[in-house]
């Protein structure tokens, strides 16, 4: 029966149970050795190994004397108690039957249970090295792995290689002396294949005569190729600065190199047997990548990861870690290799280039900040100055006064391209600029900035020109602003360095793949040409032609750096082709969404356009630039727009809960209550929820990061133009106004003159001079147009149709001057002037609805003028 025992592991007994101290005869020893006959050196470090490695890999076959003198062979499986790093609980069963030590070792039926019970490979030879006996499995290994037959070995020699002959015959001899030993063979079969063993010899002793061995054999095949792994790692190891160490299964270095004795400080001899988390970690230590290193250590995984150490003065340092496993032939981890590099150095400058990101980004919010507030400083009073010059030149100007406004504007635009050239590149900078997708028509953008140069152009004496050519889409999607600014950044610097010739404007089709087209646009002229070593600094920021170029004709060296990012961020190439004083050639391609024209149809609205007046809208303008205020309550007033006034934002809320507007205007920069506060005060009201907020802000796109983008309809950028203000207006008030101007009309409270009034049918009598049927069949005309007309007007809005609007009306207009309806003749002249400069579409429909609204109220006046006639007569 099985008995079992606990020791230490240093092998010093503590208790054993009652087969055991029957058994074994466990009082007469103290230590675990003791008990056994063939407790060799090789299995004492075996055993000491294993218990050491805190693994149940203690297991052995050993032979011992029993408490009456017989021999006996058992199986020992020993494993670490529970919660204890330092005993072990050992189960043994014997595997031989009871023997005395007189039969001879020949008897089969005594040895033949103790050897064909075991996975081991056990052989017993005498002191002759004659082979005794064998068991099934070291008999199975001889046939399947060694290609010898068990039956014709008989002797040490037969079965092991001639080069550890007398290595064997030195251990016999040790045997003699009562000594065991381990040794390692190398094997090869007839394939010249490698098996390594490991021979465990113990001496057979009868009574206390040694009377042979026995052997027990294992493969080590595993073991040796991580031995000679290893071996070729610490050869590679020495010869590199890296650290590497070799610990066992349980964490203990076993091997260092003298890259870890230079990184750490520490001699071998100082940390063998040590654990690195002993000596190596400390406070710095991320606790953290530990957990993971455990983690990764217990699951048999390899690791790599950053982590701090310290050296042997305590100075902390940075290593790059990596962490392998090695397996043993059972698929135990036998042992860990660790090769580390010391990374300080990049640490600190990964640290510094966070630091330096981190000032950075601190400056580029400082800069952005100050650009902020100088755009804020600059586009007020720039505003102010573009509001003035435009109402100057309203008040129809004698011809020396005109001359001098539009040196006036001409500086204002100059201005304000330096502004928002600065602004530009800053945001292209920092990567914050952004691309609109709108539908635009192309060939009219190139003709309009054709059309904006052309008096330029005009006054130096050349001739600008735009070629469109025909393959190229008309109707495009794309960024028309951005486009428009790199054309005319291209065009106005040919202009400004062509004195006597030309500059040409082309655009052609590259490509085009259904909806998708690449453009190429050139801008050539005949002008001073760029001097080769100039050519490749063109397009850098700061640089121009020649160091003059600034003084001649000013300028900051931003606006062709900005063209090339404009282009480039649009997926296209800009290229440049220049001789000296024969002229220069810029060219670029971007890709291009092509729309079909029966989907849509935009148009490009001109520089200036015809303003109608707003009925009864009433707007909200906060504004504390008293000169910003002044000029946009001119223009307001001007398109009968009823406004109420605030110096800042608190005063703004007031008013605002006073009583409803249709729309509100607020500068976000204002004192006591600043204009982002005042937009979430007013959007708390209940009579304001719904009611379009424009924010009004000198400051550059990126700094108005603080309004809540949710609360407001619009923004407008200062300086901007009467036309932009217009606009916005339009945009978003059309409803509104669309919805008061029929009020209007049916009640008759036209800020005009009685619109019933208007309609006068003295033309139409004098014609007719009396003939009643004469006047009912023009009567009968009228009524006709009156019903034809505005469906016919409505179809042509619908499919913007613009050229047809304007064929109605000039049909219709003489017909209406008959009537002497004046308001309905200055609506027809505005739309017929807004399509002749291709104003917004919304703006033509927002007036053509309104010329409906007029004829339809004219048409019942007619009706009811007419029945008044027939009454009288």
């Amino acid at each position: 029966m099985p008995g079992n025992f606990v020791l230490k592991t240093d092998g010093t007994l503590i208790q054993g149970d009652e087969v055991f101290y029957t058994l074994l005869g466990g009082g007469k020893h103290k230590r675990f050795p003791d008990v056994f006959l063939d407790f060799s050196e090789g299995v004492r470090n075996l055993f000491e190994g294993d218990f050491a490695s805190g693994r149940m890999l203690f297991s052995q076959l050993l032979t011992f004397t029993d408490t009456r003198d017989h021999i006996r062979a058992c199986f020992i499986n020993a494993t670490i108690l529970p919660h204890s790093s330092n005993e072990a609980m050992c189960i043994f069963g014997s595997a031989t039957p009871t023997y005395s030590a007189t039969p001879s070792l020949l008897d089969d039926d005594i040895m033949r249970a103790a050897y064909n019970t075991s996975e081991l490979r056990i052989w017993v030879v005498d002191l002759n090295q004659k082979i005794l006996r064998f068991n099934k499995a070291f008999s199975d290994h001889l046939t399947h792995h060694l290609g010898m037959d068990s039956k014709k070995i008989k002797h040490a020699s037969d079965l092991l290689p001639p080069s550890y002959h007398l290595t064997f015959s030195n251990v016999i001899e040790n045997i003699r002396q009562g000594i065991g030993q381990t040794i390692e063979v190398r094997f090869t079969n007839p394939d010249e294949q490698d098996f390594w063993s490991e021979l465990t010899l113990s001496p057979l002793r009868r009574k206390q005569s040694v009377i042979g061995c026995l052997i027990i054999e294992k493969d080590i095949n595993q073991r040796k190729r991580t031995d000679d792994l290893i071996a070729d790692l610490a050869l590679v190891a020495n010869k590199t600065d890296n650290s590497v160490i070799i610990t066992d299964a349980n964490k203990r270095i076993e091997w260092v190199n003298d890259g870890f004795r230079k990184m750490t400080g520490y001699s071998f001899s100082e940390i063998a047997g040590r654990r690195p988390r002993q000596f190596l970690y400390g406070e710095q230590t991320d606790r953290k990548f530990l957990e993971k290193l455990d983690k990764a250590i217990d699951e048999g995984q390899s690791i790599s990861g950053d982590v701090v150490k310290y050296k042997k003065d305590g100075t902390a340092i940075w290593v790059h870690m990596n962490v392998n496993p090695v397996f043993d032939d059972e698929g135990h981890i036998s042992k860990y290799v660790v090769v580390e590099n010391e990374i300080t150095r990049r640490k600190e400058m990964e640290d510094q280039l966070v630091n330096a990101k981190e000032e950075a980004l601190r400056l580029s919010q400082e800069k952005e900040q100050f650009l902020s507030v100088v755009s804020h400083e600059l586009r007020n009073p720039l505003n102010a100055l573009i509001g003035l010059t435009q109402l100057l030149m309203q008040r129809s100007p004698r011809e020396d006064q005109r001359e001098l406004l539009d040196n006036i504007k001409f500086s204002e635009d100059n201005l304000l391209n330096l502004i928002n050239d600065i602004l530009d590149f800053s945001k292209i900078e920092a990567g914050k600029i952004t691309f609109e997708k709108t539908e635009y028509n192309l060939g009219e953008l190139m003709q309009g900035i054709a059309n904006m140069y052309s008096y330029t152009a005009e006054q130096k004496g050349i001739e600008l020109f735009a070629v469109i050519e025909d393959d190229v889409p008309q109707l495009v999607a794309g960024d028309p602003v951005r486009l428009n600014q790199i054309i005319t950044n291209l065009v106005s610097n040919a202009i400004k360095f062509t004195e006597r010739g030309y500059v040409k404007l082309r655009v052609s089709l590259v490509d085009q793949i259904r909806d998708k087209a690449e453009l190429l646009f050139e801008v050539e002229d005949t002008g001073m040409g760029i001097p080769p070593e100039r050519v490749d600094l063109i397009f850098e920021k700061y640089q121009q032609a020649s160091k003059s170029t600034t003084r001649t004709h000013g300028g900051t060296g931003l606006g062709l750096a900005i063209t090339r990012q404009l282009v480039e961020l649009q997926g296209g190439t800009i290229h440049v082709s220049s001789k000296v004083n024969q002229g220069s050639r810029f060219y670029f391609n971007i890709p291009m969404d092509v729309l079909d024209e029966e989907t849509v149809k935009r148009r490009s609205q001109a520089e200036e356009q015809t303003l109608m007046p707003f009925e009864s809208l009433n707007i909200l303008l906060a504004e504390d630039n008293r000169i910003n205020l002044l000029v946009a309550t001119e223009f307001l007033n001007q398109w009968n727009i009823e406004v109420d006034t605030a110096d800042n934002g608190l005063e703004a809320v007031k008013l605002a809960e006073e009583k409803p507007y249709g729309m509100i205007l607020m500068d976000l920069q204002m004192p006591v209550m600043d204009g982002f506060d005042a937009i979430v005060s007013i959007r708390k009201l209940n009579n304001h929820q719904e009611t379009p907020i424009i924010a009004l802000t000198g400051f550059s796109e990126d700094a108005t990061g603080k309004l809540d983008r949710s609360l407001v309809d619009g923004m407008l950028t200062k300086p901007f133009s009467p036309n932009q203000l217009h606009s916005m207006i339009q945009r978003f008030c059309v409803d509104q106004i669309h919805l008061e101007g029929r009020k209007l009309i049916q009640q008759g409270e036209s800020n005009e003159p009685g619109l019933n009034d208007q309609i006068n049918l003295d033309a139409l009598l004098a014609i007719s001079k009396g003939d009643q049927a004469f006047l009912d069949e023009v009567l009968s005309l009228y009524e006709k147009q009156f019903t034809r007309v505005p469906q016919q007007l409505r179809d042509a809005m619908h499919f913007n149709e613009w050229n047809t609007v304007r064929q109605i009306l000039h049909k219709i207009n003489p017909s209406l001057h008959m009537l002497q309806n004046q308001k309905v003749i200055n609506t027809i002249t505005d739309i017929r002037q807004a399509i002749q400069e291709d104003a917004e579409k919304d703006i033509i429909e927002q007036k053509i609805n309104y010329l409906l609204l007029l004829l339809e109220k004219v048409q019942s006046l007619l009706k009811q003028k007419v029945e008044e006639m027939r009454q009288v007569g």
